[in-house]
């Protein structure tokens, strides 16, 4: 098996479901997701996340405050710029 490399820095377009609560499964979709190493929200790290294909992943909210908490996807090749998102009370 050869570990994807990437070779641009993801962009997120979309999270669902809004008002996500902890342990609940969110879906994001973008561009650049092949070889994703980390997926923080408000700047927790995601509890797990998969790579569905190079535009959808999902993961699993973490613990956090209720609120603003901007969702960041990185790879070998860098960071997307945080994508608003509201995580649930």
């Amino acid at each position: 098996m050869i570990d994807a490399i990437a070779t641009v820095a993801p962009a997120v377009t979309a999270a669902t479901p809004e008002g996500a609560l902890e342990s609940e499964t969110v879906t994001v979709t973008g561009t650049g997701f092949i070889g994703t190493t980390g997926v923080t929200v408000g700047g927790d790290p995601a509890t797990s996340f998969s790579v569905v294909s190079g535009t959808s992943l999902t993961f699993v909210m973490p613990a956090g405050i209720a609120g603003s908490a901007p969702i960041v996807v990185t790879n070998d090749a860098g960071s997307s710029s945080p994508f608003t998102y509201t995580r649930g009370a």
